[in-house]
């Protein structure tokens, strides 16, 4: 695995999440009593705002798989400037996804949505996965991380406050299939939009090692 260096800016950590903003210090999610890891960090203005105008003409979702540091295509939509800047922002998180887990590749998922695609408090069942809003409201997930994951199946079971993720937020979600995670997984779901948001750019990365 490369190495991912470590900064000293501030961060704080309660309840299993942890809220960083500083690249290298997402390797926080490796720990075992960690479910959630925000790297909070703003993005070019002029691809939101290209992201929201362009996005509804083309297709509702693109999948690529990419070695790491490869740029994705992104062919659904138009060859803009700042199709390129988007481009190289996804390459540089893929890119550091594969040093943080060791893996020489990816998987890229890029959705366009009118409404929450996982509006229910969930677990994913993968290992760990990257999401990332880069039009639109941010994903949610629970403060309190240490809650019984069978409280998911009581609708009024009280699950506490939940926090928001911003705009170029890069939160990463250790799934079920983590080692060593079976019972547990970050509890998470997608926002609902206003009627007056419209669409919700929003990416998702997952590991691949290969067969």
């Amino acid at each position: 695995m490369t190495a991912v260096a470590v900064s000293d800016a501030p961060f704080f950590r309660s309840g299993g999440c942890s809220v960083v903003t500083h690249p290298g210090d997402v390797v926080q999610i490796l720990e075992p009593q960690l479910q959630v890891c925000s790297w909070q960090r703003p993005i070019d203005d002029q691809v939101e705002e290209w992201l929201r105008l362009r996005a509804p003409a083309v297709g509702r979702r693109t999948l690529e798989i990419l070695d790491s540091g490869a740029n994705p295509t992104l062919d659904t939509l138009p060859d803009d400037p700042e199709r390129s800047a988007f481009a190289e922002d996804l390459a540089m998180l893929g890119e550091l996804f594969c040093d943080l887990l060791g893996c020489p590749s990816y998987g890229l998922r890029v959705a366009h949505v009118s409404d929450a695609m996982c509006p229910g408090w969930h677990i994913d069942k993968v290992t760990l996965r990257i999401v990332c809003t880069y039009c639109g409201p941010g994903t949610q997930w629970l403060t309190d991380q240490t809650l019984s994951r069978d409280l998911l199946r009581e609708p009024t079971a009280s699950l506490g406050s939940c926090e928001n993720a911003a705009v170029g937020d890069v939160v990463f979600l250790k799934g079920a299939g983590w080692p060593g995670n079976e019972r547990y997984g970050a509890i998470h779901r997608s926002p609902q939009l206003p009627s007056a948001t419209g669409l919700r750019t929003v990416v998702t990365l997952d590991p691949m090692w290969g067969e």
